[in-house]
């Protein structure tokens, strides 16, 4: 085998050990993304929830200033049922989310094992990069030599 054929046969490898790596990274942060887009969606969701509660709440004051508490009990009485509804609703959302932070910050002490893994795997790619590099240098030497 002769050293051009070598080279190339290296340079190769490198560059499919580099696509590999570079696909590994785009699966990674697509994943990340996604999860970002899920959090994303179940906060928009809670936000409107709060805003309904806003507005009973608006619309139970406004009946309050107007008519005070007794000329409509019957629109009072069903607007505390529904705001103790949504709020009892929430506290359980929000004591999933405490839970769900909780399981997070253990996951998180594994994702940060994974970007200390994924650092090491980008200076890998980048040394991949360099010796590609030095490869071809060394063959566009090699051949500016030769003629």
């Amino acid at each position: 085998m002769t050293v051009q054929m070598w080279e190339q046969k290296d340079l190769q490898e490198n560059v499919e050990n580099l696509h590999g790596a570079i696909k590994e990274q785009q699966k990674l942060a697509e994943q990340a993304l996604q999860q970002t887009l899920q959090k994303a969606a179940t906060l928009q969701a809670q936000l409107q929830k709060i805003k309904a509660m806003h507005a009973q709440v608006l619309a139970m004051q406004e009946v309050l200033e107007e008519q005070g508490p007794r000329n409509n009990p019957q629109f009072l009485l069903e607007m505390v049922k529904q705001l103790a509804n949504s709020v009892q609703e929430q506290q359980g959302n929000s004591q999933k989310q405490v839970t769900q932070a909780l399981q997070l910050a253990v996951f998180a002490l594994s994702e940060s094992q994974a970007a200390l893994s994924e650092n090491r795997c980008f200076s890998q790619m980048a040394q991949m990069v360099k010796e590609c590099e030095i490869m071809m240098q060394q063959n566009h030497t090699h051949q500016n030599h030769i003629h």
